[in-house]
């Protein structure tokens, strides 16, 4: 009985320990529950709904353009321009604005600063000033763009070979964006210039048909040796002295035993430098230069061609040149076999002129008139004394002294010469004067009769100084 009760109550106590665990767990459930709910403070819902719209697209735009010419290299002289085209279009579908500018790429010797730049959009001109300062406004306007340098007349601080790289940087955005690099599309393309001063030294004159004695100086002929004969003249733009060893003139045949090479040997003065604004004649000593027409080519010591001048025979040819005459500018002037002797070919003014006709003046200005006085002393020597002539006004002087003579020893026309006719007076030693209506002596002629024999010499008084009143005349004068 006891052992029945008392497991009856380890069972009551085992279902009261179950009811209250159950009761602590229910109380926890129920509290973080609540908790929760108290911590989230409100609640929202959200609603959605989707719709289709049909047949709709989104495209991308691109912005770029392109050159049709990227780069551009050339020698350029004193006084001279060179010229490039590019024509600008738009390789995209977006339309654009856009601007130029000029960045350096490399430069000697400040080259770049001496070059001046002109552009010009569809002919009409946005700039003109120096290459480096280009900077154009934004314009949305494509077409051809054309590039004009020149080398002033007074930038001669550089030879040849100096160079200067720049680039023309064409810049493009959106039509729709303030400036360029403040966003939207964008596009960037250059165009490369290399210009050379590579004409410093030129061609200024030569003569190709040497042929005797002109101007007083003896050419001498075409295969004759310095000074005479072929040569050929340089003159130097800058004002820096300039070696020329290794340099070398050619004709159109481009034979070797027609290539001369510059030396002390062969140039007037005897040198191989040239100087600043200077001249510096090299001769052939032998033939090299057609008479019909050729083409005289200079080279510096890398073999690069220079400078070149192609002559004909129709050029000037009935315009030969004349001392103290113009030469002519018109190169159509007639026609002729061969080019005329002694005449050059030569720029004016020296070094960046045309060519023109003048007068030969090696070493020397060239100039359209030039008396031979000026020539002979200048340039050449006299080939040989120069004759002495007769002064027109001398012979003059004479004629009227015969006739003066006759006319006081003949009878004039009203009859016999009186003793004062004859004699000259007190007052004044000079011949009486003719009272007739002729000429004095013009019609005065010797009878036959006294020209018969020789007629006796007539002493002529010499007129005293201006103002002498002596009554005697002089003892000494001309015996006619």
């Amino acid at each position: 009985m006891r052992a029945q009760e008392t497991t009856t109550r380890v069972i009551k106590k085992k279902k009261v320990r179950s009811f209250a665990a159950r009761f602590i767990v229910l109380a926890l459930v129920i509290g973080m529950n609540w908790y929760g709910l108290w911590a989230i403070g409100s609640t929202a819902a959200y609603y959605n709904d989707t719709e289709t719209s049909a047949d709709n697209g989104f495209i991308a735009d691109f912005l770029d353009f392109s050159l049709s010419e990227y780069s551009f290299e050339s020698a350029i002289a004193l006084d001279e321009m060179v010229s490039k085209n590019t024509v600008l279009v738009n390789s995209g579908g977006m339309d654009f604005q856009y601007t130029l500018e000029a960045e350096e790429v490399a430069d000697e010797d400040d080259f770049c600063g001496a070059l001046d730049l002109q552009a010009k959009r569809n002919g009409v001109e946005q700039y003109d000033g120096d290459v480096m300062s280009l900077d154009t406004s934004a314009s949305t306007t494509l077409g051809t763009w054309q590039f004009t340098i020149e080398l002033p007349v007074d930038e001669t601080s550089f030879t040849n070979g100096e160079e200067c790289q720049f680039d023309i940087v064409f810049k493009g955005w959106q039509t729709t964006v303030g400036a360029y690099g403040d966003g939207g599309f964008s596009d960037e393309e250059r165009m490369n210039f290399t210009i050379t001063a590579g004409k410093m030294v030129v061609l200024n004159e030569f003569l190709p048909n040497p042929q005797g004695v002109a101007y007083g100086f003896d050419f001498g002929s075409d295969s004759d040796d310095m000074p005479q004969g072929e040569w050929v003249e340089l003159y130097n733009t800058s004002d820096q002295s300039i070696n020329l060893d290794g340099w070398y003139v050619w004709d159109a045949s481009d034979g070797a035993g027609n290539k001369v090479y510059i030396t002390a040997d062969n140039t007037s003065p005897a040198t191989t430098t040239i100087s600043g604004s200077s001249w510096l004649v090299v001769y052939m000593n032998k033939a090299i230069f057609n008479n019909t027409g050729d083409t005289v080519k200079l080279f510096d010591n890398s073999n690069t061609l220079v400078d070149s001048h192609a002559y004909n025979v129709s050029d000037f040819c009935e315009a030969e040149p004349t001392p103290g005459d113009e030469n002519s500018t018109d190169a159509s002037a007639g026609t002729c076999l061969d080019v005329p002797p002694n005449k050059s070919y030569a720029r004016i003014p020296d070094g960046i002129g045309d060519w023109v006709d003048p007068i030969p003046t090696p070493g020397g200005v060239n100039k359209l008139e030039l008396e031979q006085e000026e020539q002979e002393t200048e340039n050449f020597a006299p080939a040989s004394e120069p004759e002495l002539a007769v002064e027109p006004v001398e012979e003059v002087a004479l004629s009227e002294l015969i006739a003066d003579v006759l006319d006081a020893i003949l009878p004039s026309q009203d009859g016999e010469a009186s003793e004062e006719e004859l004699l000259p007076t007190e007052e004044s030693n000079e011949a009486p004067a003719d009272t007739s209506d002729e000429p004095a002596g013009e019609e005065a002629v010797i009878p036959e009769e006294e020209n018969a024999t020789e007629p006796e010499a007539i002493e002529i008084p010499k007129p005293e100084p201006e103002g002498n009143t002596a009554a005697e005349p002089s003892q000494e004068g001309t015996t006619i």
